[in-house]
């Protein structure tokens, strides 16, 4: 039988990793790049840490879903 809660709390960590896996590139394209070759890295540095977030984000989201359908283990 799944576990509802942990279905519920993996899907709600995937739909907060969807919105930050576009907005890191793209603050990359549009404000990292530029940033770089003037020499600063600030906005590099926080559009890499928008993307680790995703990352971060989906995989525990995809590990509480799997936990959920399948139990502890």
């Amino acid at each position: 039988m799944a576990n509802k809660e942990q279905l519920v709390s993996g899907l709600r960590q995937l739909s907060l990793a969807l919105p930050l896996m576009f907005a890191g590139p793209t603050f990359y394209f549009i404000l990292g790049r530029q940033a770089l070759k003037d020499g600063t890295y600030f906005w590099t540095i926080v559009s890499l840490l928008i993307m680790a977030a995703a990352v971060f984000f989906m995989v525990r989201g995809i590990r509480k879903l799997l936990k959920g359908f399948w139990g502890e283990s």
